[in-house]
């Protein structure tokens, strides 16, 4: 062992070794792509090496001798070169052992763009298959938004506008709707395509709100709080926030104002008929995306299927709504107010109850 170590051919060919070895872990070419096996940096070198190590050694090991091509001859060459040969011969399971990992990476490589390529079909499966549904729901056509021609009726306060930029309300954006619903679903493997529950939640407690301020007698039908500023603000703004949940874009092209004493609020319309109208397409709307989401019908809001169908609409301080100013924008909370604020000016237009 002294010997061996005390040997400069020894030293020479370890030190050679290490080197290479750090030159291949520095430059990483020990890491295994998916790419063809004679483009592997490690396949050659566990060939190389030992190919370069059996001519190192035999060197030394045929040094002085002549080569005599008899039975003898081979006798003596295999003899006298088993060291150098058997460094050789690792070249095959060394080879072997790289060309099995390279076999496993292509083998996980094919799995994992198989199963990218599923994970998108199974997306844009799912979102078709919503958007398909989505645009299945039905417009509502906002019938007080028409004049006796069939067209927009111009705003009487304002003969330059119209008071809508369309009759008709539906699901502008299915795409934003479904990112909604769906937060988790996406073109990865690890996709989810659970429901956003709180999504739906929502939706139930902005219907539960306009239907706890609808609420009505039940001697004659009519609202407790015909004049109430603070109800029909809630209901006006609660509405527009279901709108905007549901992706529903705005068709108003006034926003309103009505004062109540010193409190003021805004909404979308002067006409208690077309506010009707717009909340029954609210309340419809989420009804259909309930139920295809959840599969099952929602609760039934009686007060608010009261208020659209049982009786005239009974808000009594919609009279005294006035034009604040003509404006579009795609946002149904452009136009409402979240709470009463104090009216800058003026006499009082109705009375709050």
């Amino acid at each position: 062992m002294t010997s061996i170590i005390k040997t400069p051919a020894i030293w020479l060919y370890l030190l050679a070794l290490v080197i290479i070895i750090s030159i291949i872990i520095w430059k990483k070419w020990y890491i295994l792509s998916k790419e063809n096996l004679f483009q592997q940096k490690l396949f050659w070198f566990s060939i190389g090496i030992p190919l370069l190590s059996f001519i190192y050694f035999g060197v030394f090991a045929w040094s002085g001798k002549a080569p005599v091509l008899s039975a003898h001859g081979y006798s003596r060459f295999y003899e006298i070169s088993k060291f150098p040969l058997l460094i050789l011969a690792s070249s095959v399971p060394l080879a072997s052992i790289v060309n099995n990992i390279h076999r496993t990476i292509q083998t996980e490589s094919q799995i994992n763009t198989s199963e990218s390529k599923n994970a998108i079909d199974r997306y844009l499966a799912h979102e078709k298959n919503f958007i398909e549904k989505i645009k299945d729901i039905p417009s509502f056509n906002i019938i007080e938004a028409n004049d006796s021609n069939g067209g927009i009726k111009t705003n009487i306060y304002d003969p330059n506008y119209k008071i809508a930029i369309k009759d008709k309300i539906n699901i502008s954006n299915p795409y934003h709707l479904y990112k909604k619903i769906y937060p988790e679903a996406t073109m990865e493997v690890e996709a989810k395509y659970d429901h956003n529950e709180d999504f739906i939640k929502k939706t139930e407690d902005y219907l539960n709100i306009i239907n706890e301020n609808l609420e009505r007698s039940e001697i004659n039908n009519t609202l407790l709080a015909r004049l109430s500023l603070s109800k029909l603000n809630e209901v006006s703004y609660y509405t527009a926030l279901l709108l905007e949940h549901l992706c529903v874009e705005n068709i108003s092209l006034a926003i309103y104002k009505i004062r109540s004493g010193n409190k003021e609020m805004k909404t979308f319309t002067d006409n208690e008929y077309m506010f009707l109208e717009i909340l029954e397409a609210a309340y419809h709307t989420s009804r259909k995306v309930f139920f295809l989401v959840k599969g099952i019908e929602s609760s039934k809001f009686e007060n608010i299927t009261s208020y659209i169908y049982d009786s005239e609409p009974s808000f009594d301080i919609f009279k005294d709504a006035k034009l604040q100013n003509s404006i579009y924008s795609p946002s149904w909370l452009a136009y409402v107010t979240k709470e009463l604020h104090v009216a800058k000016g003026g006499g009082n237009m109705a009375a709050e109850h």
